[in-house]
């Protein structure tokens, strides 16, 4: 796992091959751009590109976060609230994913519902929480995923 608060995505900038063998990368676009480069006109073709080239997963966190895993699957998650661009929240969306790598979970599930369940918690929490309120909605947010589990796309409210 290699989030910006650990310092792993500053010590590869400009040598994305120094980040071959992390499972999940979650960068955002200023990190993003310092390690791979700009990411341009095509924002899912670099995210798939940069996936392919370090052998990640790799979310990319915006208003519209999108998951890249390097064999070309792309998720485009916009389940979330703008609210989760302040300071801390990427660290709650590691922790998240982290702790379904360490059980068992592979890296693109992990990331996958890691970035939802981190969105539903953000729109739990109200307009603008401090990140620290994040933690307090996340069981509220897992049994929400457990609950949509079960429905058609349509029951959702996807479709």
């Amino acid at each position: 796992m290699c989030a910006g608060g650990c310092r792993c995505l500053s010590a590869a900038a400009g040598r994305p091959d120094a980040l071959r063998g992390v499972a999940v990368i979650t960068p955002h676009a200023g990190e993003f751009a310092r390690v791979f480069g700009a990411i341009g006109d095509d924002p899912p073709a670099r995210v798939r590109q940069a996936a392919r080239q370090t052998g990640a997963v790799v979310v990319l966190k915006g208003a519209s976060t999108l998951i890249a895993a390097p064999d070309g699957r792309l998720a485009i998650n916009v389940h979330a609230t703008p609210a989760l661009g302040t300071a801390g929240s990427g660290d709650t969306l590691s922790g998240v994913i982290a702790a379904m790598l360490a059980a068992g979970m592979p890296a693109w599930e992990a990331a996958c519902a890691g970035v939802w369940l981190h969105g539903e918690a953000g729109l739990r929490a109200g307009p603008w929480p401090v990140v620290e309120a994040l933690d307090r909605h996340l069981g509220a947010a897992r049994g929400e995923a457990e609950r949509r589990q079960g429905l058609s796309a349509r029951e959702q409210g996807v479709i």
